[in-house]
């Protein structure tokens, strides 16, 4: 028997090991509102930042922040299902 290992499981055991989990889950929710909300949205997003289970987003228009608020729920379970993961409960819009 071998004890080789794909290059997918040693990658994710040196993650695993180096406690990254975390860091890449952020970057991947991150990289997920820009794909899922689409650029016009991108492009007026100020900044993005998890910081426990509630998503910040700052975002420079007033009509989109409104727009934006009213769907924080649907915007949870979009990326949910983008992510895969669980990560997030509260957005919130600022």
């Amino acid at each position: 028997m071998s004890n080789l290992k794909g290059i997918g499981q040693v990658i994710s055991q040196i993650i695993r090991e180096n406690g990254w989990e975390e860091r890449i889950h952020k970057q991947e929710l991150y990289l997920a509102w820009d794909e899922v909300m689409g650029p016009a949205v991108a492009k007026r997003t100020e900044s993005i930042y998890l910081k426990g289970r509630r998503l910040f987003i700052t975002i420079n228009s007033a009509p989109l922040k409104h727009e934006l608020n009213m769907q924080r729920t649907r915007i949870v379970e979009i990326l949910r299902e983008h992510t895969g993961r669980d990560l997030v409960d509260h957005v919130i819009i600022r």
